[in-house]
């Protein structure tokens, strides 16, 4: 009868093994971090087609400064994957509110009531009416400040659905009619659009 040896349990062998992989994964974790944040910094000043170039640069240190280089290929592509995930996550939060605006409110949608119900306005209004209740809704990603509105339209009530939502509400007459929008966010993003609405 052949005798089975169960090797011993190497302990120490064990733990430096874990210690080294959990290095990795916070060395991963902090490369994709702070190159993300880096990359949404750039994003906001304009230059954001050099974000990934801080991608770059964060995987060339986990795989030349670091134990990485000498891992075995599994441990490399977990590495690289937790580090791009990572990146890409602090890139968008970094980039957008409440950390950071970059663009400027816009109309989301032009409405007319019909009698029972707000219908989107899909190039005229078909009402047997003579005048026409609309309502201009404007979002943004961060806070919307101001809202002026000028032209073709009376009875104006702005109403502030949430910080980043404005709904203007008015009516028009026969004919057809130009309605101009100005709208300013909480970091000085301007939106000017006017609006062609056919009654």
């Amino acid at each position: 009868m052949t005798k089975v040896e169960i090797p011993e349990f190497d302990r120490e062998k064990y733990l430096r093994t874990e210690i080294k992989n959990s290095k990795l994964i916070m060395l991963s974790a902090a490369a994709g971090a702070i190159s993300g944040v880096a990359a949404g910094l750039l994003q906001v000043s304009g230059m954001g087609y050099l974000s990934v170039i801080f991608l770059i640069l964060a995987l060339a240190y986990l795989f030349t400064k670091t134990d990485l280089a000498r891992s075995k290929t599994m441990t490399k592509v977990s590495a690289a994957y937790l580090v791009i995930m990572i990146f890409l996550g602090m890139w968008a939060v970094s980039a957008n509110p409440p950390i950071m605006d970059v663009v400027p409110p816009k109309v989301d949608g032009v409405y007319y009531w019909n009698g029972t119900a707000w219908v989107r306005y899909a190039g005229s209004i078909e009402l047997n009416t003579s005048y026409a209740k609309v309502k201009i809704v404007i979002v943004d990603n961060g806070k919307i400040t101001s809202v002026s509105v000028s032209g073709d339209i009376q009875d104006v009530q702005k109403r502030w659905v949430k910080d980043n939502q404005v709904e203007i509400i008015g009516k028009i007459g026969r004919g057809g009619h130009n309605i101009k929008i100005i709208a300013y966010d909480s970091e000085g993003h301007r939106c000017s659009k006017t609006l062609t609405l056919n009654f």
